[in-house]
């Protein structure tokens, strides 16, 4: 379940500000993989709306506080992403 979602500004990988929501999710249950489930999982993903921009992203999986979903994720770093975009989110 999606406990908190934070849009914000921030330096893409090419130095450029953009648009991010920073999604802190519950885990109640996992298929495989190791995931601590005692903590939030942080997950970023381009998009969102700040001071009333809004970025939407083509293929990006948008979180909604308060949701639940099955999703597919994979490490990049010291964080998660959704595997193949959108189709690494799924409504429950």
């Amino acid at each position: 379940m999606v406990n908190q979602v934070i849009p914000l500004t921030a330096q893409n990988t090419y130095g450029k500000i953009m648009i991010y929501s920073d999604s802190f999710l519950t885990v109640e249950d996992r298929l495989r993989g190791e995931v601590n489930m005692e903590n939030p999982l942080f997950l970023r993903v381009p998009g969102g709306t700040v001071n009333g921009l809004k970025l939407k992203v083509t293929q990006m999986p948008e979180f909604f506080q308060g949701e639940r979903y099955l999703v597919f994720l994979k490490k990049n770093g010291d964080r998660y992403v959704p595997v193949r975009g959108e189709w690494g989110k799924v409504s429950l």
